[in-house]
């Protein structure tokens, strides 16, 4: 929720491939080693809905709605539907692979030798800095009031990031340095940058208005005919396209469409956002799927089998919420 699904199933998943090596070899490939690593890619997908942050798709759009249609999404606004989508189906989804496993629910777990080391000091400051940076993300609309300068969500980013390089640690020198820096996936952020500015070329030169007037004769649906129509089209449409190149092409459209209908922009913004973030079938769909993937222990098969069912109960609690709460 508060680090980018990426980042995420990077960090999760050596300590599930840890897991798996410690197993006796003939339970290497069991139902165990398939739910355990989809478990990473699907949870941090799921996490990566709950809050604006989490992952580049949402982040993305709110960029996309502030810059082209000066609409502000709000942290909290964000979160109130993408906090009980993240929660719901991480819910149904640990349900779901606990009846999946059949028998091997039942069987004993192997012992791990896991060595337990008390928490340094250098980690108490940097959750200190965290914890800090994500109360300020979260209280943004009771803090703005009280500020007479420009603050958004990049605002605190920053702050932790500049606090992390000024507190001193247990070295003789500061948490972060920039040497750190280096090892950065730098490229997200001239993805990032790329995808906004091909957004803005496309409504810049009326692209986004010819596509936005083929869905005219949708204009006079009811909101929830609409909501289930973007939200399915978004969840199987990012199985084939990356999600991040979904939200920058089909958000203008979108939203040009809610402008010119009367609908509100945020109540299919939002929803077809979180939908991009719900493709679970397919490698391609998410970075984190492509990850899990390439362990070798997976097939494509197993993946769209399970993750065909994840789809379902993604499309069934984004419509639910969205209607809910938009």
């Amino acid at each position: 929720m508060w680090i980018p699904n990426t980042a995420t199933a990077l960090m999760m998943l050596p300590m599930a491939l840890a897991i798996i090596h410690s197993l006796p070899e003939k339970e290497q490939n069991s139902k165990f080693t398939i739910f355990l690593l989809l478990s990473v890619a699907y949870a941090a997908s799921i996490g990566g809905m709950g809050t604006l942050v989490g992952s580049p798709t949402n982040t993305a759009m709110a960029s996309i709605l502030k810059k082209d249609f000066h609409i502000q999404v709000g942290f909290f606004e964000w979160m109130k539907v993408g906090v009980p989508v993240s929660m719901g189906m991480l819910l149904l989804a640990y349900v779901f692979f606990y009846f999946a496993l059949g028998k091997e629910r039942k069987e004993p777990i192997h012992t791990l030798n896991v060595q337990k080391e008390p928490w340094s000091k250098n980690q108490l400051k940097v959750v200190t800095v965290f914890l800090l940076v994500v109360a300020l993300w979260s209280l943004k609309d009771l803090i703005l009031p009280l500020v007479h300068f420009k603050y958004g969500d990049e605002s605190a980013a920053v702050l932790g990031a500049i606090l992390l390089f000024m507190i001193p640690s247990d070295e003789k020198k500061t948490l972060l340095n920039w040497k750190d820096t280096e090892k950065l996936p730098w490229g997200i952020l001239i993805l990032f940058g790329g995808g906004t500015a091909l957004a803005t070329m496309l409504k810049e030169n009326g692209i986004i208005t010819k596509l936005s007037s083929a869905f005219e004769h949708y204009e006079y649906l009811p909101y929830f005919s609409l909501l289930v129509i973007v939200v399915i089209a978004g969840v199987f449409v990012s199985e084939v396209m990356s999600n991040f190149t979904l939200v920058i092409a089909f958000v203008p459209i979108v939203a040009t469409f809610a402008v010119n209908s009367g609908s509100s922009v945020l109540g299919l913004c939002i929803p077809v956002t979180l939908a991009a973030s719900s493709a679970f079938m397919l490698p391609v769909g998410s970075a984190p799927n492509a990850l899990v993937y390439a362990s070798g222990y997976l097939r494509t098969s197993q993946m769209a089998k399970y993750g065909f069912v994840m789809n379902v109960i993604g499309i069934v609690l984004i419509i639910f919420f969205s209607y809910l709460f938009l």
